[in-house]
């Protein structure tokens, strides 16, 4: 059995999400020797918010270490962030851009829905709602509201059902849709 805190055997990818509060470790192989160079990630917010960052550890010739304290990252804000996995020269404290992409931040456990799947389920109950209540639109003294179309919101929820599917994530089901190429089997 592998131990999950240690850093040999830690992932060589970014994690997709991160559940705040918890410990995540990953390894980047680069070559860069740390008495030239440091690195660090550093997460940017796509709202809003501060930057946090991580620093690197160089665990051998081949790799570097990335290390998430459960403690630490308690007190960060949930929600999408860009991370930049950014390479600094010591001599002079010039930095370089190396990779980019991005990574969630998720408060639980629980609700690790995607924004796809958060619009799936708000539309679905809008058109609940509007099952109940079969006004679009109404008018009182001189203000008037027109609220959209049960096609219009049909249309959306479509949209964001393909972004599901697309991404992999679950329709309504619970369960994963599989992406294309993916075979499942059952052994009985």
């Amino acid at each position: 059995m592998t131990d999950p805190f240690d850093l040999s055997a830690a992932p060589t990818t970014e994690p997709e999400g991160i559940i705040l509060g918890t410990y995540a470790a990953w390894r980047r192989e680069l070559s860069y020797n740390d008495t030239v160079y440091s690195l660090k990630y550093v997460f940017t917010p796509l709202v809003s918010g501060a930057a946090v960052e991580v620093a690197g550890n160089r665990i051998n010739e081949d790799f570097w270490s990335f290390e998430l304290i459960g403690t630490a990252t308690s007190a960060w804000a949930t929600g999408q962030y860009r991370w930049d996995l950014m390479l600094t020269r010591v001599s002079d404290g010039e930095q370089y851009a190396l990779y980019s992409g991005q990574i969630r931040f998720f408060a639980t456990f629980s609700d690790r829905r995607t924004h796809a799947e958060i619009m799936v389920e708000k539309i679905n109950g809008v058109l609940e709602g509007r099952a109940a209540s079969d006004i679009e639109s109404y008018t009182i003294k001189s203000r008037s509201l027109t609220k959209m179309s049960v096609k219009e919101l049909t249309d959306w929820r479509e949209y964001y059902m393909s972004e599901i599917r697309r991404t992999g994530g679950s329709v309504n089901s619970g369960h994963p849709t599989p992406k294309k190429n993916t075979v499942l089997v059952r052994f009985t």
